[in-house]
């Protein structure tokens, strides 16, 4: 479990229409980093489309926890599909400066 002064130093939230572009940002650079060898990986435009999309739907079918810094810096996220008990993740990423310190975990136990 993590200590509760590295919990004081984070925010887990819903992500809303106003962290699109973070969001853009953090899954396509995150996502060009765990995939170095991918040569055309997906650009910042195309997931800013693609959350524009997802934010466009408001049937309340999905869900989006984002995960701050205490500078307020997104440095990670968690995406899924709303179910009758529950939700089904189908995204997390996470800044890799920022793993292994219990922070998926944390935004796991959001669904």
């Amino acid at each position: 479990m993590l200590a509760d002064n590295i919990l004081k130093s984070f925010i887990i939230r819903e992500a809303t229409v106003t962290n699109k572009p973070k969001l853009a940002q953090l899954q396509s650079s995150n996502w060009a980093d765990t995939y170095p060898d991918v040569k055309k990986p997906p650009t910042f435009e195309i997931r800013e489309w693609q959350w524009k999309e997802q934010f466009n739907k408001n049937d309340d079918s999905w869900f989006c926890f984002v995960i701050e810094n205490d500078k307020s810096d997104l440095i990670g996220f968690s995406k899924g599909i709303k179910e009758k008990n529950g939700g089904d993740l189908n995204k997390i990423y996470l800044l890799r400066k920022y793993h292994k310190q219990g922070l998926g975990k944390l935004l796991m136990q959001q669904t």
